[in-house]
């Protein structure tokens, strides 16, 4: 970059920059191109829950929705199986979780 670049003018007396020259990472750009947006509305309280677990387990809640997606398809997989089942186990008893 010259000094006359740096010291030209606009129209109305002011100096003006160069235009900034807007750099590319090919990683970044392939990983954003194969993402798909959706918009979600939580009620308040539900939000608040996510919100607290994150910060409990030191994470976001973008990140907690993509690992609960993740785990719903798993569910939903699983539950298509032939003698296949969900189950909690909790305090020494079991329930099958049933997905609608």
């Amino acid at each position: 970059m010259t000094q006359a670049d740096l010291t030209s003018e606009t129209a109305v007396g002011l100096p003006t920059m160069p235009p900034k020259k807007k750099v590319k990472h090919h990683k970044q750009t392939a990983r954003l191109s194969s993402l798909k947006r959706y918009n979600l509305a939580l009620p308040e309280e539900l939000f608040n829950e996510l919100q607290e677990l994150a910060n409990t387990r030191q994470t976001t809640v973008v990140d907690l929705l993509r690992r609960f997606i993740k785990l719903g398809l798993i569910a939903a997989s699983t539950e298509e199986q032939p003698d296949s089942g969900i189950f909690i186990r909790e305090n020494g008893s079991e329930r099958e979780i049933i997905l609608i």
